[in-house]
Formats: structure tokens, sequence, C-alpha cells
């Protein structure tokens, strides 16, 4: 008890229990993912070009929450990712440089913790990757997951990593997958890419000098050509001259 005259310690303020926001309905949380090609603006991809893929995460329903969020991209063969290049926005604007840690060149597989996705709110994930050999005639369509819980499941008590961290379930992805809701996108492809292929083998750069260098020595093989028959008339015309001065002399 506190001595007499001083008043009882008060007990520290309970924290205020978190709001839960609701679960959202289907087809409010959805993924999108687009291409674009940083080396040329011709509409084509070719070996060597790097292509941007920015996936876009949001959340359209009001006083929702999606929480714990992943999101997940097999890259395919024939596209290898750029060190230095993963990045995320969070819905506040600040963005994260991710670790290249987060792709993982056996299984191919990038994946990265964004955080808990609210009502309104939006998530964006960009990453660089350079076209290989391997995607001429290959399908190469890029698809992103993205996997997080609605809050009626949610228990706040197991710990997640923070957004922007790289992302590998100690459960393996199978267990994962199965504890949680997925949206993917549709397959995004670079400029003059489909399902069918498309990508082209070198760069219009090396086809337009290999031309010229071609052109080119043909036209000095013309010319040396056509001068040829010229030389020899005018060592012809001397030849004469010098013969009638020869005759002059003597006679």
């Amino acid at each position: 008890e506190p001595p007499a005259g001083e008043p009882e310690a008060s007990s520290p303020p309970a924290s205020p229990a978190p709001i839960v926001p609701d679960d959202p309905a289907e087809g409010d949380v959805s993924v999108a993912k687009a291409a674009e090609n940083l080396t040329r603006g011709d509409g084509s991809t070719r070996v060597g070009d790097t292509v941007r893929y920015t996936v876009t995460l949001r959340n359209e329903g009001a006083a929702t929450g999606w929480m714990d969020v992943v999101v997940r991209d097999d890259v395919p063969r024939g596209l290898e990712p750029v060190a230095g290049t993963i990045a995320l926005t969070l819905p506040d604007g600040r963005q994260i440089a991710v670790d290249d840690g987060a792709y993982n060149h056996e299984t191919r597989r990038l994946s990265v913790a964004t955080g808990h996705l609210y009502g309104g709110r939006t998530v964006t994930l960009v990453f660089d990757a350079v076209v290989t050999a391997e995607a001429v005639g290959s399908d190469i369509g890029n698809v992103a997951a993205a996997l997080g819980m609605p809050p009626s499941r949610w228990d706040p008590a197991v710990p997640f990593p923070e957004p922007g961290s790289p992302f590998d379930p100690d459960q393996g992805w199978d267990a994962f997958d199965e504890s949680r809701e997925t949206v993917t996108s549709p397959a995004a492809y670079p400029p003059g890419v489909t399902a069918a292929g498309g990508v082209l083998d070198g760069t219009a750069d090396e086809g337009t000098t290999i031309r010229h260098a071609r052109l080119a020595q043909t036209s000095d093989t013309l010319a040396l050509a056509a001068l040829l028959p010229v030389a020899a008339l005018l060592a012809a015309g001397a030849a004469l001259l010098a013969s009638h001065r020869r005759l002059r002399r003597v006679g």
C-alpha cells in the first residue's frame, strides 16, 4: 500500500482494441500486370532488350482490408530479372528498394511481402528483366499473383515480415497457398509478343549495320568495275600518242 497521505498509483490506461476491417467482397481485390520495353519504342521486342514489369494490386472495397499480403511472380524462361531493380511502392507513396534475394534463381520465383491492403488503396511492385535467347518462339507471358488473409481469419499475434521484405514461407508454398486467398493477373507480354511468340532474334541496329556494310561493299565493287574499262582506254590512247611521237622523230 502507498504511504499515508500519498495517492494510490493509477493503473496504466488500457490499449484500445485494434480496429479490424471487414472482409473484402469478391472482386474487391484485383491485381494487374503491365510490360514496357525500355530498350526500343518501335513496337517490337528483341533478344537483349530490357522489359519493365509493373504489378499493381488494388482493394476497392470500402472499410475492408486484406491482411499480410504477398505479391508473387513466377518468371518464365526467356526473362532474367535485373539486379537492383525490384522496388515496392506502398499506399502512402513510400518507395522501398527490395533486396535481390526476393528472386529465387532455382525456382524462378519472385516474392515480396507488401503488408496490409485497406480499402481504396494500391500497392505497386516493379522489376526489370532482360530478354534472353530462350524467349524466341516461346510463350513468355508473365502472370502475377497476390495472396492475402481476410480479417475474419487473420491472427494479429502471428508474426509477418515487414513490407518490402523478400518472402519465402517456412511451411512451404503449398501450405501457404492453402491458407490464403489468391488473385491473379492476366498474362503480360512485352510489345510485339503474344502467347504464340514474337520475340525477335538480334537487334534492329545490328541488322541495319550489316545491310549498310553489304551495300557499301557492293557499291565499291560496282564502281571499281566501271572504272576498269575507262582506265584501259586511257592507257591505250597514251601508248598510241607515244608511238606517233617516235615516228616523227625518225622522219
